[in-house]
């Protein structure tokens, strides 16, 4: 464990993010107006991978306190190589770990794994880090940062805390010496909010129970911008309308020539909304309802004003029961009738009920 007072290193880094705080801080966005001959407030709260600044100012009472400026800076974006993501999971369902390489370009290459031998919280944070290095060397990579949620593992690596557990010691004995391929390295811990990827990785591969003889494919991340049935067909280069290809199918019953499989089944899922009449294509749910749909055929009639219900024109009774255990006076139903028009409700329990009872509860409750 590093001692309390331990000095801290300004580096370059850090001297950027606070030459970046004092920019925002010149010109920032408001959110309270600050009052003048008023002390102001400064709160900064440092970690690896971003830096928070509040400015704060008190009410004229001296106890409400007002936020002025917010600012929230992450280093991690500032760098401009390889990065790798890793985080490890434990629930009820068993153990799963994730990693994600991100290039300088952006693409992300995810790799995550389901553990099924005994293991830890720390032991399944290294087998996550383990699997993303393992990833790096085979791409060849050489300029990586490691970023994870594991504040005990960023530590240890660093050599900061000291390492006793003997199964934690083979682990980090490990990632030094697979350290030690690439040219340039550097470990960054980074709260778990910011390590969102790399957690739904390994929340999945946890959750996931896999069959000895099953094999599960990469699981494929698409992006929809827009609902599902709003698949549509595009227009062709020559200038034609988007129904073009429609159009032509309700007409001959044949693709475009250069229709691929999906663009035919799509095609043929779209002509079940149209129908053409006279050369002309229109919406539809059915033929039917196109044709006749808003049209009134019914000749002019005198309209007349009907009042509402009476009550008890609508109004039911039912029976709740048995219930266990009953009650002190051994009722075990309820007898229940509603009045739907005016909401009056009556409800009476007992602890059988006969015809008798029905005919006492309406006369008693209801009648009189």
């Amino acid at each position: 464990m590093p001692k309390k007072d331990a000095a801290t290193r300004l580096t370059k880094e850090c001297q950027k993010a606070f030459d970046k705080i004092q920019e925002y801080l010149s010109a920032p966005p408001v959110l309270v107006p600050p009052e003048p001959d008023r002390p102001l407030l400064l709160y900064l709260y440092v970690l690896d991978g971003a830096f928070d600044c509040v400015l704060g100012q008190h009410d004229k009472m001296g106890r409400k306190e007002h936020a002025i400026y917010y600012l929230r800076e992450d280093i991690i974006k500032a760098y401009d190589g390889w990065r790798m993501f890793f985080d490890g999971a434990a629930n009820f369902k068993g153990v799963g770990i994730g990693a994600i390489l991100v290039s300088k370009t952006g693409q992300h290459y995810p790799v995550s794994a389901k553990i099924r031998f005994p293991c830890t919280n720390n032991m399944a944070e290294y087998e996550a880090c383990i699997m993303g290095l393992n990833l790096a060397i085979d791409m060849n990579i050489q300029e990586l940062l490691v970023i994870g949620d594991s504040d005990l593992l960023v530590h240890q690596v660093l050599g900061e805390w000291a390492t006793k557990n003997t199964k934690i010691l083979s682990y980090l004995q490990h990632v030094q010496e697979s350290m030690k391929r690439f040219t340039k390295k550097e470990f960054k811990h980074i709260p778990r909010i910011q390590n969102e990827f790399a957690d739904a990785l390994a929340t999945l591969s946890s959750m996931i129970q896999h069959l000895d003889k099953n094999f599960i494919d990469p699981i494929p991340v698409r992006i929809y911008n827009q609902p599902a049935y709003c698949a549509h067909v595009q227009k062709e280069t020559n200038g034609n309308p988007w129904f073009h290809d429609i159009k032509e199918y309700l007409a001959k019953g044949e693709y475009s020539e250069h229709a691929n499989h999906t663009q035919k089944c799509t095609l043929q899922r779209l002509s079940n909304h149209f129908f053409q009449s006279g050369g002309i294509l229109y919406v539809q749910k059915c033929q039917q309802c196109q044709v006749h749909a808003d049209m009134i055929r019914v000749p002019p009639n005198e309209l007349n004003a009907t009042s509402a219900p009476w009550p008890f024109a609508a109004w039911g009774m039912d029976v709740i029961g048995p219930i266990e255990p009953s009650a002190s006076n051994e009722h075990m139903f309820i007898l229940v009738a509603i009045d739907y028009f005016t909401k009056w409700v009556e409800a009476v329990s007992y602890k059988a009920v006969t015809k008798k009872v029905f005919a006492n509860f309406v006369r008693d409750r209801i009648v009189c």
